[in-house]
């Protein structure tokens, strides 16, 4: 897979978490899915956990802060990491920071799905 199918493919899910419809964010998911410290989610709670945070945090922004590494996993899977800045925004209540972000992507078919997320705070 070429860094640049992957960095598009980064920079489309970046984007569909400022969607206010929260479906096209679930729909990079697969199936069952490794999702943060939570174990293993079906796409269905990981909806629910999305639009939680979407009603928490109604005004989000996010945008890749640097390049983006891949690893290749066993199998047909790849590791990409990449920095992700944001600032949230709910009434008087404000957040922003800048984390790296984690995702194994795995091909299915000609697209890519992912079977793992996960994100640590950026120094």
């Amino acid at each position: 897979i070429s860094t640049e199918r992957l960095r598009d493919y980064v920079g489309a899910f970046v984007l569909a978490g400022l969607d206010p419809h929260v479906g096209s964010e679930t729909d990079f998911f697969a199936e069952r899915v490794q999702y943060y410290d939570e174990g293993v989610l079906g796409r269905e709670k990981i909806r629910k956990d999305l639009q939680r945070y979407a009603a928490h945090w109604p005004e989000r922004s996010f945008w890749l802060d640097g390049d983006i590494t891949a690893e290749p996993q066993n199998g047909n899977r790849v590791r990409v990491t990449f920095p992700l800045r944001y600032e949230l925004r709910n009434g008087g209540k404000h957040s922003s920071g800048k984390i790296n972000k984690t995702l194994v992507l795995e091909a299915a078919g000609d697209d890519l799905q992912i079977v793992s997320v996960n994100e640590r705070k950026s120094d």
